[in-house]
């Protein structure tokens, strides 16, 4: 469903069909999914693909920490996630 400013607004049914879809379409299973923390769209893709793992995309993650952070120590925290995902 669009909106104002082009952003899609997501309901769980709404999701649910639109996986649903995929695996009408001959895909069989996914593995990983990988999103912004959308709590819909996790349950959405659990409860059509049951094997599938979700992982919250990095990029949001960092995004999330850097607004909660004084401007002054972004450069910090940067470096703090650049050396988690290393060890990873």
């Amino acid at each position: 469903m669009e909106i104002d400013f082009g952003k899609e607004i997501l309901s769980s049914s709404c999701e649910s069909i639109q996986f649903n879809d995929l695996k009408n379409r001959k895909i069989k299973d996914v593995l990983v999914v990988v999103t912004d923390n959308l709590r819909v769209l996790k349950k959405a893709v659990s409860g059509v693909f049951l094997r599938a793992d979700y992982q919250r995309c990095v990029v949001h993650k960092v995004i999330n920490t850097l607004r909660k952070v004084r401007y002054s120590e972004n450069s910090l925290v940067k470096i703090l996630y650049r050396i988690a995902l290393e060890f990873e």
